[in-house]
């Protein structure tokens, strides 16, 4: 190379060449729309994202976005990041090490408590054997076989479908918020955000109403062959769970998929009740990373897979 790379972040006007470094990184284009969502629409505020250049090339980009987890009786930010990629002729240079170095001195810098991400084949040696982020998990599809009938301990009597989310879903989130040790908000304005407002992919969500108020949700997104439960929650001791997984059940075999899938944790209590039904682990497996930056968190607890309520709704992918 007769030029240095020159690490950066990100600028307004830089849109046109993000786009081509995708479509030169992964082969398919990445609607413009999209990346704006990502980094300039989440209500809590703008992201960021460190840029690659060589000469007026643009050859590596990393970025992240704000999420609030709640723990230890209050929220705290964390950074989710995504778009890790690297022009094809420029892997294996240092151009992904560089630039998460410089992503993460600048989320450092802007007093983030913690950040993770989701790595695939590529990026995951680079991030944990190169740049020594801890693995948190390795989680993988949990998917039901939808060619037999299964019996389901609460038929979704209470169960309707909605088009976006109401006042109802800061109450709920209220209610529950401080019953996992470690959760990421799941306010009305991120659930609006995040699956209403998203302008390439379609979700359905579902709402189970006992008594007029909101017990619990489900978000359903088809891929392919599956329909994918991408995010729930729900309040304790009221069955909503299972009603939503059953009218997900219902409404995967009325479009004719071959499976229902998601992510679960596997020391949580419903694991075993899925697991009796049919549920079983299945590809591809996903490898979580993540690294504490303020003091007053213990990395040992927060990086601890069994504390979690994690969905694929929390990453950045589903």
């Amino acid at each position: 190379m007769s030029e240095a790379i020159d690490i950066r972040l990100y600028q307004p006007g830089d849109e046109s060449h993000i786009l081509g470094l995708f479509a030169q990184a992964f082969g398919r284009e990445l609607p413009e729309e999209r990346w704006r969502w990502r980094y300039q629409r989440n209500p809590l505020g703008a992201g960021m994202a460190a840029l690659a250049w060589y000469g007026d090339e643009l050859v590596g980009h990393a970025g992240a976005h704000a999420v609030a987890v709640r723990t230890a009786g209050r929220d705290w930010r964390a950074a989710l990041w995504g778009g890790v990629m690297t022009r094809p002729d420029f892997r294996g240079s240092g151009v992904a090490q560089a630039l998460a170095r410089a992503l993460h001195l600048h989320l450092e810098q802007s007093k983030y408590h913690l950040e993770w991400g989701f790595t695939n084949a590529l990026s995951h040696p680079v991030f944990v054997h190169r740049l020594g982020w801890p693995n948190v998990a390795e989680i993988p599809l949990f998917r039901l076989g939808l060619t037999n009938a299964v019996r389901w301990p609460s038929p979704p009597r209470d169960v309707v479908e909605w088009h976006d989310f109401d006042a109802r879903a800061d109450r709920l989130w209220q209610a529950v918020r401080d019953r996992h040790a470690i959760c990421t908000a799941r306010d009305r304005a991120f659930l609006q955000w995040r699956y209403v407002q998203n302008p390439s992919a379609r979700y359905r969500i579902l709402a189970c109403l006992i008594q007029g108020g909101l017990a619990g949700y489900a978000v359903l997104k088809r891929f392919e062959e599956q329909m994918h439960v991408v995010d729930w929650l729900a309040l304790p001791d009221t069955q909503a769970e299972l009603q939503l997984l059953a009218a997900a059940a219902e409404l995967a075999c009325a479009e004719s998929a071959a499976a229902l899938s998601l992510w679960i944790n596997v020391h949580g209590p419903l694991h075993a009740v899925l697991e009796s039904l049919g549920f079983r682990n299945a590809e591809p497996v996903t490898y979580w990373i993540g690294r504490v930056m303020a003091p007053e968190l213990a990395a040992a607890d927060v990086l601890d897979y069994r504390r979690w309520y994690l969905t694929m709704g929390d990453s950045d992918v589903y």
